[in-house]
């Protein structure tokens, strides 16, 4: 049986719902209704692959940002020379003004979560008391040790 040479409605529904799951088959078999068989099979089909190279490349590359890019714009943010482009809508023109003090608080906040400054967890150092029981042949003994760190 010789293969279709355009593409069907369910094929393009498959390469667009493949990236949108960032290369999940099964939950792009899932959510278009087809089976894991015939999505494994699209993935074989040279003009499915055709058809999500083509649309990888609109994809812009630019939405995806590494940890250390989003500090980079959280410290930028922060400098006084930063302004963020805004829409004046009396004039019909794009201005550049200072971000709100609320914006760099949450800058702040986000700087100081990347840099781990805000611990939940709390340590207590106290000395714990450990219970031995030692059996011996002719009387129980019990002996108490202090100690300051306990891995049990």
């Amino acid at each position: 049986m010789a293969r279709k040479k355009s593409l069907t409605d369910k094929m393009k529904s498959f390469a667009v719902t493949y990236i949108a799951n960032k290369g999940n088959i099964q939950a792009t078999a899932e959510q278009i209704g087809v089976s894991n068989k015939t999505a494994y099979g699209y993935m074989k089909n040279e003009l499915v692959i055709g058809e999500i190279e083509s649309l990888m490349k609109v994809v812009a590359v630019d939405t995806v940002r590494s940890a250390v890019q989003l500090q980079k714009e959280l410290n930028n943010m922060l400098s006084d020379e930063y302004k963020e482009e805004v829409y004046d809508f009396k004039s019909g023109k794009i201005v550049h003004v200072k971000p709100r003090l609320a914006d760099k608080v949450k800058a702040i906040e986000l700087l100081g979560k990347f840099g781990g400054h805000f611990v939940n967890k709390h340590e207590i150092n106290a000395p714990t008391l450990i219970t031995i029981d030692i059996v011996d042949d002719e009387e129980d003994v019990i002996t108490f040790i202090e100690a300051d760190y306990v891995e049990v």
